[in-house]
């Protein structure tokens, strides 16, 4: 039930460190709230009535375990349902891919396209590398340049992700 002291209508003037450092933490925890609940289009009325019942000990539509249950299984759902829309992007993407002219796919899935063929040695998985790479994401953005950094990077090839372990063996020096 709410307390009646608690019904107090709150000061709005900033006039001490008090108050001052209530108003911050309203501006961080806002601040914090919006962009959680915007980029995932909770209902901002409603968060905000359920916060003010909460800190006013009013009566809520929901106990607090409740809520972090529920909050537990629906950020558990949202995780899985972008995981399969992940998944199914990152699969439309390798049929399109494939597709390509130069665009070769060896027997685990790993697609390669050779930019300038070396003429050396291939390398083995146990052999140090010295390489220059781009990464992108799949909507083309550039997440990633040791070009546009202008220092190559160097690592024992087993020691890296399987699909550079499995693609720079193709690769002459």
């Amino acid at each position: 039930k709410v307390k009646e002291e608690k019904k107090v209508e709150p000061k709005l003037e900033i006039v001490s460190d008090v108050d001052s450092a209530s108003y911050a933490m309203g501006v961080y925890m806002g601040k914090q709230s919006a962009m959680q609940l915007s980029s995932q289009n909770f209902n901002i009325d409603l968060f905000v009535k359920a916060f003010v019942d909460a800190v006013y000990e009013a009566p809520l539509k929901m106990s607090p375990d409740s809520a972090v249950a529920f909050l537990n299984a629906y950020e558990k759902k949202v995780r899985e349902q972008e995981a399969e829309q992940r998944k199914k992007l990152q699969s439309d993407f390798l049929e399109e891919n494939a597709k390509r002219e130069g665009v070769h796919t060896t027997a685990s899935g790993l697609q390669y396209m050779v930019v300038k063929m070396g003429e050396g040695e291939k390398p083995i998985a146990s052999d140090k590398v010295r390489v220059h790479y781009e990464g992108f994401l799949l909507d083309g953005k550039k997440f990633d340049s040791s070009i546009d950094r202008g220092q190559p990077t160097e690592f024992t090839l087993n020691r890296v992700i399987k699909g550079w372990t499995e693609g720079l063996q193709l690769m002459p020096i």
